[in-house]
């Protein structure tokens, strides 16, 4: 399967490890939608004094955020 460049949300980062910032309108929407589910349901269970599922949603979000990364950011170049 050949990916375009243009099916990219993510620009891999020039130095350090990882993804930078979007590339695309689709990567900030889902920066938008993945902020805006994560920050009220932590503060909630923060505040409810519910630590276990705050660990358990923050795995979860951030295994949806690493997931989004592989499928949708650059593949790493060795130049």
């Amino acid at each position: 399967m050949v990916v375009k460049e243009s099916d990219f949300w993510f620009a891999y980062k020039k130095f350090g490890w990882g993804w930078g910032f979007p590339v695309t309108w689709q990567g900030w929407l889902f920066y938008f939608v993945w902020t805006s589910i994560l920050l009220p349901i932590v503060w909630y269970l923060q505040s409810a004094d519910k630590i276990l599922f705050l660990i358990l949603f923050i795995t979860l979000m951030a295994g949806v955020l690493i997931i989004t990364y592989l499928l949708k950011g650059e593949r790493k170049h060795f130049d």
